[in-house]
């Protein structure tokens, strides 16, 4: 169910389509919906959660910009309205919908909904059409989450905001201030013309009322939606093309606005509905139901993805696989050897401090800071949330010469049950370089390669379960694993290796875990890099966490990079015996409604089904070298088959134009991932985007391979499709 949004139309509304446009892309379901519709009761105004008022000419702002339309409304639905607002509901007006609602009191609403401000005429006395700045002035509004300074449109004749010194000063005391006009350098507009457009008191652009539920503002977010819109697009576009980088499609400012609004009514008023929907414990059961969004965690990618670039600098390698994982041009000549360090993060507060606190200790050192990866977790993943992190995590993370020092490489998680709700875990791990030996350093001289890759991921809430079944012993060995599968797939050795652990403060296996770390890492031929325990209160009760950052080499001329694949092109899988470290989150779901009990014996195998669930991830290192080995230059790609099943890892090695079919038939005749669908009810749908169904790892053959080459554990499990 996605939250329903009713934007208004009628008499002389202009500007519904691209509104309308603007919430679906939020995640939305918006509908334009006439007047008239409302005043008959054809369209009820209680079946939906967000009411906007658009832009335009509401009957031709004859008898002043809103005050027509306003009229119809207080005469025939001021009550609808009203109880609408009181439901705990959203509204927004922009420019003549802003004009509307401040007409009908609804804002500021400072005095129950007497009219007590204005929208009036410009100081120009002419119709002003042209692009603002704006900044924002307050945190109280729904609507403007995670955004600052932005540029967008106005098109008004009455766009002056008036009120008297009282209200004004009510309106700055209680925060109800969200944007004012700026200059082009982000300094007040001062009320100076044409960056204050209008003349409005304090360079007024948009307020709220006291809830913070009710949004009006005179420039258009609905217009500035794509980048392209923007009106120095041509030189940003240019700019960009001589760094090599690319413009995200849409401006995340104008989108975000919309997007914080669905979000607000996603976790107030459509999960309570979701919630009461899966208290049936005979219906099948869904990842989403154990509380892990998946759609949320793809739309955090593509926010990031737009992010990371304008970090990259020349040594970057970047497009090999993984959520934005880059590569790193290692210069031998400014030292042989390279190591990496934990920012421990205590809070969203002392972010920028832990991270220049690590920066200078390598620096002292006499390193330098290659590179960074981080990894967020959260107890509810909001989207606009961890871009706005990662965002705090770049502005931060720059080097002596005040020069941002690449992200290359993360991972966004959620965690439910592990993490609380409202809390989130940031791990952020720095690569460098330095010509001094120490131990816990890469010697690079006698290695071969010239591309250094990395990878920073976590167990996930296997680490719940494992509590739950008393056998924690084997996550580092899940860590290792997972991490030496994904640089493995982009061709790399695997050299070392630091893990995070972070924790409640009554965890109760910290002194068990310290004493294994040393001796499994040593077991895995790789060297412990860095390894740091961090006590934090984000944890349920009891609750940990296991991060892992692994660094490898490569040679350049080895790297794949999946450009050269092609429609025909084969899928052959290599098998998994279980789920290595991702779907937990699903298996707890399906164990508290005791559609599985973990101390049955697995139908087929000698061990019982908690026993196969805590199966430690598998170390593909000679899967890998085998396979690079039998199949040749036929070779085009490899994808690690985490989260997300088969067809979301493998399809992000594919040209843009590229798309995939899975055999289902033609996968591995798996005893544990046969019982998981048998007794939860999962549906295929389920199964494949929450499971790796057998299939560890997933290799892009050329067209041209003899298939029949294959070894028994090969699958061919698809193929390159347009």
């Amino acid at each position: 169910m996605k939250p329903k949004i009713l934007v208004l139309s009628g008499y002389g509304i202009n500007c519904e389509r691209e509104t309308k446009f603007a919430f679906d892309r939020a995640g939305g379901e918006a509908d334009i919906i006439h007047v008239n519709d409302l005043i008959s009761k054809k369209t009820n105004l209680s079946d939906y959660h967000i009411l906007v008022f658009p832009g335009g000419f509401s009957y031709g702002d004859d008898i002043g910009s809103g005050n027509a339309m306003a009229n119809k409304i207080k005469l025939n639905l001021w009550e609808e309205i009203v109880n609408f607002i009181d439901s705990g509901k959203l509204m927004i007006g922009i420019c003549n919908g802003f004009q509307i609602i401040v007409n009908l009191g609804l804002l500021p609403a400072l005095d129950g909904h007497s009219r007590n401000a204005a929208l009036t005429f410009n100081n120009s006395a002419r119709y002003e059409c042209r692009w603002v700045n704006i900044k924002k002035q307050s945190d109280k509004c729904v609507f403007t989450k995670n955004i600052d300074e932005m540029s967008f449109p106005v098109a008004h004749g009455e766009g002056k905001f008036f009120a008297d010194d009282r209200i004004l000063q009510k309106l700055n005391e209680n925060g109800q201030i969200i944007f004012r006009y700026i200059m082009p350098d982000g300094s007040p507009a001062n009320g100076r013309f044409p960056y204050n457009p209008n003349g409005s008191l304090q360079d007024i652009a948009g307020i709220c009322d006291t809830t913070g539920r009710v949004l009006g503002m005179m420039p258009h977010p609905e217009r500035a939606m794509f980048s392209a819109n923007l009106p120095n697009f041509q030189k940003l576009k240019e700019k960009s093309k001589r760094e090599n980088l690319e413009i995200p499609e849409y401006y995340a400012p104008a989108t975000m606005i919309f997007k914080n609004a669905v979000e607000y009514i996603k976790e107030n008023f459509v999960n309570q509905v979701e919630k009461e929907k899966t208290n049936d414990l005979n219906k099948g059961t869904t990842y989403s139901e154990s509380g892990v969004d998946v759609d949320e965690n793809h739309l955090a990618n593509d926010m990031i993805k737009k992010l990371v670039p304008f970090t990259f600098d020349d040594k970057v390698v970047s497009g090999l696989e993984g959520l934005f994982s880059a590569g790193y041009r290692f210069d031998r000549s400014k030292g042989n050897f390279v190591g990496q360090k934990i920012v421990c993060v205590d809070s969203e507060e002392s972010l920028g401090i832990n991270i220049q606190s690590v920066i200078k200790e390598i620096e002292n050192e006499q390193g330098t800071p290659l590179f960074l990866t981080d990894y967020l977790a959260f107890g509810k993943l909001r989207a606009t949330n961890a871009a706005s992190l990662v965002l705090k995590i770049i502005e931060n993370a720059k080097n002596k010469n005040n020069s941002f020092i690449p992200l290359i490489g993360g991972e966004v998680a959620e965690m439910p049950g592990v993490i609380k709700e409202d809390d989130f875990e940031i791990v952020i791990v720095f690569t460098y370089q330095t010509s001094k030996f120490k131990k816990g350093l890469i010697d690079m001289s006698g290695l071969e390669g010239d591309i250094l890759t990395t990878s920073n991921d976590s167990v996930g809430t296997k680490t719940k379960l494992g509590l739950q079944l008393n056998l924690v012993d084997g996550l580092f060995k899940d860590m290792i694993g997972h991490s030496v599968g994904d640089v493995g797939v982009q061709s790399a050795i695997p050299l070392g290796i630091a893990m995070y652990v972070g924790h409640s403060p009554d965890f109760y296996y910290k002194r068990e875990l310290s004493d294994s770390y040393p001796r499994i890492v040593q077991s895995s031929q790789l060297i412990n890099l860095d390894f740091k325990f961090h006590e934090k209160d984000i944890y349920f009760k009891g609750q940990f966490d296991i991060v892992g950052s692994i660094l490898g080499i490569v040679k350049e001329e080895d790297l794949l990079t999946g450009e050269n694949i092609e429609e025909g092109d084969y899928l052959i899988g290599w098998k998994s015996f279980g789920l290595n470290t991702n779907g937990y989150s699903l298996i707890r779901k399906l164990g508290d409604k005791e559609k599985i009990d973990y101390n049955e014996m697995l139908p087929g195998t000698g061990i019982n089904v908690g026993e196969a669930l805590m199966h430690p991830h598998e170390d593909y290192r000679e899967v890998l070298k085998n396979a690079r080995d039998l199949f040749g230059k036929n070779l085009k790609g490899v994808a690690h088959i985490t989260g997300g099943g088969i067809e979301a890892n493998t399809i992000r090695l594919f040209p843009k134009n590229k798309k995939l079919s899975i055999n289902i038939e033609s996968l591995p005749d798996n005893l544990l991932f046969k019982y998981l669908q048998q007794k939860g009810n999962l549906s295929e749908e389920e199964m494949d985007k929450t499971f790796n169904r057998g299939i560890g790892i997933v290799f892009v053959v050329n067209k041209e391979f003899n298939i029949n080459n294959l070894l028994e554990d090969y699958h061919l499990v698809g193929r390159v499709t347009k």
